[in-house]
């Protein structure tokens, strides 16, 4: 037998005894050990067969051991029995995040792509990658692209770390001329560059902040945005913000992906700095007594409802917000996001640890404005987030019953809520079925 095969490759088995290890290995997978003990009692029946290495792996996890199923596979791995289907790369995936072995699960996974190019072994290289602790260099990725590791979606995967901070825009941009050259964009890799190039063309650093003021303004409204490069001077029509046509906004972007809390320097030095400016602009550019709001969504969640427990404002939209910085309680809460980029914010704030934190600012503030916060009911992580802040005075929480995703806010659009909500009118939340909205919503 090919050793550098999986093991439980049906086509290099007998039959029954593939059908026997499949059902065993789904049953350990979903912690059904009834099930998967019998199939394992059928299998050992089987003349000559004994417990395949990756099998042996998904026992130990069903088993509440994964320190010894991490063992097991990195043994396998250092045999040349790599996993492969989507079962097994799904496994050693949330083996890695269970035991903070992802440089570990990086380096294999890194290995399978070269000799493997799939799309979940890409996958999964990507996910280990982000989650490492060693990062991503341009070399490592280069290396891989001509190796003949690269397929079309690996475009999308590179931008994707230059949105989280974790590769460098140029750099981003440089792999993907490389791509491009060798025609291994697909079409959403190539519109993924076009934003990127225009990013580094504004120049994000220079375009932290951007403002659109409107003639006679029913509102001023103050945005925390989430992940992703500013694209240009000007506030899209077809955005949502666009939406609103006689608002004055204000749409800030943190370059250093720290959620504002550093502050943006184009406002001043230092987080009391930005907040002294923004709260100058909300009194220059709002109308006198008509209504401030504060949106914010995934990361710039945690700096926008730490600024708004702080400053004037009637509402404030929170959209499956980031409510906590620090490693150790993203930890219990199963978020394992970019580890890197929280333990770098952990670091730089070890002097101001109330920094990582949005709860303690909202439960310190002596009085807070209605905040919202808004997220997909079935999106476990973003749930585990907001659920943090139930029960303080002032916070209201939106749960979207049927949402797996984490753009909260297209959902509102799709349902024609968006206006509304930012207008203080939430009754169609629980009006809407927002399952029934899942197909047209991003992947995310």
């Amino acid at each position: 037998m090919d050793r550098t095969t999986t093991l439980t490759d049906p086509a290099r088995q007998p039959g029954h005894h593939a059908a026997l290890e499949a059902r065993a290995f789904r049953a350990y997978r979903r912690g059904d050990l009834a099930v998967a003990e019998q199939a394992l009692a059928d299998l050992k029946k089987l003349p000559s067969q004994r417990l395949t290495p990756m099998l042996s792996v998904a026992q130990a996890v069903c088993l509440g051991q994964p320190d010894a199923a991490w063992d097991r596979l990195d043994r396998a791995v250092a045999d040349g029995v790599q996993p492969q289907t989507d079962l097994e790369l799904t496994l050693a995936f949330e083996l890695a995040d269970a035991t903070d072995h992802h440089d570990d699960a990086a380096r294999w996974s890194e290995a399978l792509l070269l000799r493997m190019p799939t799309l979940n072994a890409t996958r999964v290289f990507f996910r280990n990658v982000a989650s490492s602790n060693q990062g991503v260099s341009k070399a490592r990725l280069l290396h891989i692209i001509e190796a003949g590791g690269a397929l079309p979606v690996f475009g999308r995967r590179v931008c994707s770390l230059a949105y989280m901070n974790e590769l460098s825009h140029t750099d981003a941009a440089a792999l993907l001329d490389v791509l491009a050259a060798r025609g291994l964009l697909d079409d959403k890799a190539k519109r993924k560059r076009r934003k990127l190039v225009q990013s580094l063309q504004v120049g994000a650093r220079e375009n932290a902040i951007r403002i659109e003021r409107a003639e006679n303004p029913e509102g001023v409204l103050l945005k925390f945005s989430g992940l992703g490069p500013p694209r240009s001077t000007d506030i899209p029509a077809g955005s949502a913000l666009g939406e609103l046509t006689n608002w004055t906004k204000i749409v800030l972007y943190d370059p250093e992906v720290l959620s504002f809390m550093d502050g943006i320097e184009q406002l001043g030095r230092g987080f009391d700095a930005t907040l002294a400016r923004l709260a100058a602009m909300l009194d220059e550019l709002g109308p006198r007594g008509g209504p401030r709001v504060i949106t914010t969504a995934s990361i710039g969640g945690l700096g926008g409802l730490q600024y708004a427990a702080r400053l004037k404002v009637d509402r404030v939209i929170a959209f499956s917000p980031v409510t906590v910085a620090h490693p150790d309680v993203l930890h219990q809460l199963g978020d394992r996001r970019a580890p890197s980029r929280f333990e770098r914010a952990r670091r730089k704030f070890a002097d101001a640890p109330w920094k990582l934190d949005a709860k303690q600012a909202l439960e310190a503030a002596e009085t807070l404005p209605d905040i919202r916060v808004i997220y997909g009911k079935d999106r476990t992580i973003d749930a585990r987030h907001a659920e943090r802040l139930r029960g303080i005075s002032g916070v209201t929480l939106h749960p979207l019953g049927g949402v797996d995703k984490h753009y909260s806010s297209h959902f509102l659009r799709q349902a024609g809520l968006y206006s509304d909500v930012l207008n203080g009118e939430y009754s169609g939340l629980d009006q809407t079925d927002w399952a029934s909205l899942q197909d047209s919503a991003p992947s995310r």
